[in-house]
């Protein structure tokens, strides 16, 4: 089954799967700003979390691999994506308003 969700997540598919669920949940939190406000976040939402994804999984496995033992792996595969991962995310909250 780990196998199975960790093909999917190394997918465009995964990505665009997990964009299209943040992008939805987007346009529903920001409705009340009005239908082209929310439809436009949720878009950005949608290209930020299918981005995120595929260029997350790429990071935290080419970290990975710097390591010459699986928990150091582990460690700077987390500490790198998230430090890539609030980054990206300040970045487009703060140019989109939200």
């Amino acid at each position: 089954m780990f196998d199975c969700l960790r093909r999917l997540m190394d997918s465009a598919l995964g990505a665009v799967l997990g964009g299209a669920f943040y992008g939805s949940w987007a346009i529903f939190a920001n409705w009340s700003a009005g239908a082209q406000a929310a439809l436009r976040i949720g878009f950005v939402h949608f290209l930020m979390s299918t981005g995120l994804t595929l260029a997350g999984v790429a990071i935290m496995n080419r970290l990975y691999r710097l390591a010459r033992r699986p928990r150091n792996g582990a460690i700077i595969a987390f500490c790198g994506s998230m430090a890539f991962t609030y980054t990206l995310l300040i970045s487009v909250h703060t140019l989109i308003g939200t």
